[in-house]
Parts: C-alpha cells; sequence; structure tokens
C-alpha cells in the first residue's frame, strides 16, 4: 500500500461535500476506518466535479446504522447504507473481499452449518486490500484519507490517472466473465474521462464481447443510457462502433439501416451533447427517433404514400424487432413513435392545424427532430423556418409556465409570509376539555 499527500496530487479538500465530510469524521471518531473511495476520489484528481461521494469503512452495516440516526440499510446482493444528510444520500459500504477469499470462507461456514438455506457471498465482508483488489478498474480504487490527507493506491491507479490510461484490476477475460458489464463500463468509462484503451484491453473486449448476451436486458438499458444521455455520447458511439460492441445493443438485423444513415446518427449524438453540457433536459424518447428513424424510413421506402395505419405499423415493427435484443420501455418508444407521427403533419405546413399542433405534448421535441432532418439534408430548410416562429413562441410560453411561483411582495418589499393555518377547534368531550371555553 502506497501513500501520497493529497495536496501534492493536486486534490482539493474545499471541493469536497462538507457532508461527506462529517460522516468520515464521525466514522473515525467511533473508532472505524472511514475513506472517500472511488469515482468521486479519481474526479477530483482529473480537475472535474464529482457526481456523489462514496464512503468506505470497515464497520458493519448493523454498525453504522446504529452510528447515524438518519439512515438506512438497502440492498440484497451486498448490504450497504443510505445516510441522509440535508437533501443528500451518502452511500457507506462495509470492505467487501475477494471472490476467491469469500469462496473459502463460505465453504468452511456452510460445512460448519450444513443449512439449506443460500448465502450471497457478496455479503462477506474483507479487509482494505481486499476491497481494492475487489474493484474492476484502477483509477476507481484509490482512497482518500480527508484526516491524514493522504491517498492510498494499492493497485497502481494514480499511474494510470497519470498516464490517462483505463485498465482492468486482475485478469481481463475473468474479470469480463465475473461480470459481462464491465465491457460496457470500460467503453463509458474512457468516452467519459477521455482516457486510453491499450491494445491488450482492447483485444479482450474484442475476444468476450459475446458474454453481453449473458447479461440481463434491464441492465443494458441501464448502462446504454449512461453510455448515450451524460454528455458522451458520439465518443461512445464511436468506441462501440470500432470494439464492435452495437449488436450487443441493437438487434443486428436493424443495424445495417442506422450505420447507412451514420449522418443522421452523429447529428443526434452531437445534440444530445451539447443539451448536457448546457444543462438542458435531455428525452430518451428524442435518441431512439433518431436512432430507429432510418430503419422506419428503409420500410416504408417501397410504399409512394403510406396511410397512417401502415406508418403506425412499421414504427411499432420497429420496437418489437429491437425487444429481441434489449427492448425498449414504452417511456421511450411510444415518445419516439409519437415524434415520428407528427413529422408528416408538420411537413404539411398548414395553417389551420398550427395551433393544433403546437398544444400537442412533443410538439417541440418534434420540431427538433425536423430541424435535424432539415441538417441531414432530408427536407427542404423552408418547412423548418416555417414553423420556426411558433416553435419558438411555444418555448416561451413553457419557460414562463416553468417559473416558480412567486408570492407578491409587501410593504417592505420582501414576500410576504404565509401565516400558518390554526388547528380545527376540538370538541368538548370527556378527557379533552376545550383550552379556551366561552
Amino acid at each position: 500500500m502506497d501513500e501520497f499527500g493529497a495536496s501534492g496530487l493536486g486534490l482539493e479538500r474545499k471541493r469536497i461535500s462538507r457532508d461527506a465530510l462529517q460522516i468520515v469524521a464521525d466514522l473515525q471518531e467511533a473508532g472505524y476506518d472511514g475513506y472517500l473511495v472511488g469515482g468521486c476520489v479519481r474526479d477530483l484528481l482529473l480537475k472535474r466535479r464529482p457526481k456523489d461521494f462514496d464512503i468506505v469503512t470497515d464497520a458493519s452495516p448493523e454498525n453504522i446504522r446504529r452510528l447515524f440516526r438518519r439512515s438506512r440499510i438497502i440492498g440484497r446482493r451486498f448490504r450497504l447504507v443510505h445516510v441522509r444528510a440535508g437533501r443528500h444520500l451518502y452511500e457507506v459500504s462495509t470492505y467487501r473481499a475477494r471472490p476467491q477469499t469469500a469462496g473459502s470462507r463460505w465453504t468452511a461456514w456452510w460445512g460448519r452449518l450444513k443449512r439449506s438455506r443460500p448465502v450471497h457471498d457478496e455479503n462477506l465482508f474483507g479487509s482494505l486490500e481486499e476491497d481494492a483488489w475487489r474493484r474492476d478498474f484502477t483509477i476507481n480504487a484509490l482512497y482518500y484519507d480527508p484526516e491524514r490527507e493522504c491517498v492510498l493506491d494499492m493497485v497502481g491507479g494514480l499511474q494510470d490517472i497519470e498516464r490517462r490510461r483505463l485498465r482492468v484490476i486482475g485478469d481481463t477475460a475473468e474479470r469480463f466473465r465475473e461480470d459481462p458489464m464491465r465491457i460496457l463500463r470500460v467503453v463509458r468509462f474512457a468516452a467519459k474521462l477521455e482516457l486510453e484503451i491499450d491494445r491488450s484491453l482492447g483485444n479482450a473486449i474484442r475476444r468476450h464481447r459475446h458474454l453481453l448476451n449473458q447479461v440481463p436486458a434491464a441492465r443494458r438499458y441501464d448502462e446504454f443510457l449512461k453510455l448515450f444521455q451524460h454528455g458522451h455520447a458520439r465518443a461512445s458511439w464511436d468506441l462501440l462502433e470500432h470494439y464492435q460492441l452495437l449488436p450487443g445493443l441493437f438487434e443486428p438485423g436493424l443495424l445495417p439501416a442506422i450505420e447507412a444513415r451514420r449522418d443522421l446518427i452523429d447529428r443526434a449524438l452531437d445534440n444530445t451533447d451539447r443539451r448536457v453540457r448546457r444543462d438542458l433536459p435531455v428525452t430518451e424518447g428524442f435518441l431512439f427517433a433518431a436512432l430507429f428513424w432510418p430503419v422506419r424510413a428503409a420500410r416504408l421506402a417501397g410504399k409512394a404514400k403510406p396511410n397512417p395505419r401502415d406508418v403506425d405499423a412499421a414504427g411499432r415493427r420497429v420496437f418489437a424487432d429491437q425487444a429481441r435484443r434489449m427492448p425498449i420501455p414504452r417511456r421511450g418508444s411510444d415518445v419516439a413513435r409519437e415524434i415520428w407521427s407528427l413529422q408528416t403533419l408538420l411537413e404539411r405546413c398548414r395553417p389551420s392545424s398550427t395551433e393544433r399542433l403546437s398544444r400537442q405534448r412533443w410538439f417541440r421535441a418534434a420540431y427538433d427532430f425536423l430541424l435535424l432532418r432539415t441538417e441531414a439534408g432530408e427536407l427542404d430548410p423552408a418547412i423548418a423556418d416555417w414553423w420556426r416562429p411558433k416553435a419558438e413562441a411555444v418555448q416561451r410560453q413553457r419557460q414562463r409556465q416553468s417559473r416558480p411561483f412567486e408570492r407578491p411582495a409587501g410593504r417592505s418589499g420582501r414576500p410576504r409570509r404565509r401565516r400558518p393555518r390554526s388547528s380545527p377547534r376540538r370538541s368538548a368531550a370527556p378527557g379533552n376539555p376545550v383550552s379556551n371555553p366561552i
């Protein structure tokens, strides 16, 4: 185990949540270990703003629960504790044992008890060193001790951060077989943090990419959203394509049509990244509308004037086919199909339907998708220009509606304080006398 001074590494304590520091201090005052760990330490060293602050300790979940009043134990596969401080939740976990060590402990314990009830190996705890080797990437296995102002490194994570290199802890093939989702996590971290994937890791990804089919579809979908809705969608797509991982997320029969319209896909991904950087909302349905639009268009190519029923059926078949590989929840597929259905109406530019269309819930998303198609050369720019004044008016109206309600100010210029509502008068009953009888 190597210790490094935090100040020499450029880790600024002032960028750490005060509540997280207080939780660590409380653990240490109670006689336990307490460290900040994982992504928060990594992001601080990379001069990024941490999304959350995870804490690790040698205290058991029950002891953590007793130490913090506003806390609760969660999880089945691996129990940990959520500690609430203010409006935020902080995840406090106990050191986890390495898989091999957990297996040997479990075998001996099982032989003594001889019970038929299964026990999850994940809930066997270990030491600090075992916890570090249990993690997936070296850059995520760094521990920061606020009391001593030092960073603990047992796997060479600091060197990898300095070289901006992504490396798996332990044997790569074994770690991918242990959890194939790590293959997509390699892509996500490399795209998000702009890290280099060395040749050996890249070769391991190609050799084991078939393991993604063993991952439950729900987990793949969650990772899909992390890849494409957090500001690095374009870089994630490039890496997925480079390492031939797209068939693990998309039905292979749909990919030729999608890849044939790479210009539209790139514009959609760039648009998503820009919105994330500007702190604007991102709708997953819009992304699916762009990704599967080429497939829908290809299936309607043979029909000169398809009727609405055929158009709707083509959209449903697209998501039905995609469901064979990774189903899209209705919150995404229904919005995408609504955006598609509005495209035909927007292309007609009928003044009589302007008001009716502008009141549609997904009108603004449909207009943005119309702009995307115009930039890709599918439509005449005059169509987008025709709708622009109405789209801007709708946007201004929605911004006014989204503003918080402000109570009128009093004579002093400050907002008037609302008088608390008095409690209802209780009836005079035996044992419950009226406090101020008339």
